[in-house]
């Protein structure tokens, strides 16, 4: 005979935790995962000659957006989203960018979307994001808040359909969620999110279902360790980057493609 299992329900939880758990049911999704290590050595450097010139702070997490939309931008079947059980691509390489906050004194997730990533610099990039960021922290994002808001006070036996529902409309439709507050293709074709801020090396990340993204990077922090150089060990700073795929999408072989351009770009920054 099976004993009850001893647990009470937690009351106050975030906006995010709520959507998480009307999001997911038990796993039957196609989700891979893959990890790799790669030399900043270079890039650590053309970072300190960017931010001695630019305004805003260039950082390693900027790096990995322009690299990531570059990689897009050069394998288009990367870049697509299902619909109807097709395949089809994207016109725009955008780039979801989670954003760590607080609120209501309780951790919480959030993010900013950065369009036609490919297209723009480091220096734009970091604008962007750091404004967008602003706005998020300081609760004044107007198309996030009136979405949160509306979510909020949804039912949690009726937030699941209704997820599903919205997503459906967006993706399998093409019907506009403004009304909602909510942009068109608002996570656009890939998410990235940084666990290097929370002092961990790496981390692994679940695929959104109802974000159609089909690819998600974590970017770890950065360590100095010892590697094989021409036979010998040399000490240099290394970034840990892992990554959830969607497998209907992203084979080995997209993947493998995928990660030597991350890879060529990151330890090349002068092709940034």
């Amino acid at each position: 005979m099976w004993n009850n299992v001893s647990c009470r329900k937690l009351k106050k939880i975030s906006s995010w935790r709520s959507i998480s758990l009307a999001a997911w049911d038990t796993p039957r999704d196609p989700s891979v995962y893959g990890s790799m290590e790669v030399d900043l050595s270079k890039a650590l450097r053309h970072l300190e000659t960017l931010n001695a010139k630019s305004s805003v702070k260039v950082t390693v997490t900027h790096l990995v957006i322009r690299a990531v939309a570059l990689t897009l931008s050069r394998y288009p079947e990367l870049n697509v989203l299902i619909r109807h059980r097709n395949i089809y691509l994207r016109d725009h390489v955008d780039i979801f960018v989670q954003v760590f906050l607080e609120e209501g004194g309780k951790a919480d997730l959030s993010g900013a979307k950065i369009k036609d990533a490919d297209k723009k610099s480091l220096t734009e990039i970091a604008q962007e994001l750091s404004k967008k960021a602003g706005w998020i922290r300081a609760s004044d994002d107007k198309s996030l808040g009136k979405s949160k808001g509306f979510l909020r006070h949804i039912s949690p036996l009726l937030l699941t359909p209704l997820i599903r529902f919205l997503a459906y409309l967006a993706y399998d439709w093409n019907i506009n969620g403004k009304w909602l507050g909510v942009d068109r293709d608002p996570f656009g074709g890939v998410m990235i999110t940084s666990v290097g801020m929370f002092g961990l090396r790496a981390g692994f990340a679940p695929i959104v279902p109802f974000s159609r993204t089909p690819l998600l990077f974590t970017v770890g922090m950065v360590e100095k360790r010892p590697i094989a150089i021409d036979d010998k060990v040399e000490i240099r700073p290394m970034l840990s980057m892992t990554a959830t795929a969607d497998h209907r999408i992203i084979d080995g072989y997209l993947g493998s493609l995928a990660a030597k351009s991350i890879r060529e770009f990151l330890e090349n920054p002068e092709k940034l």
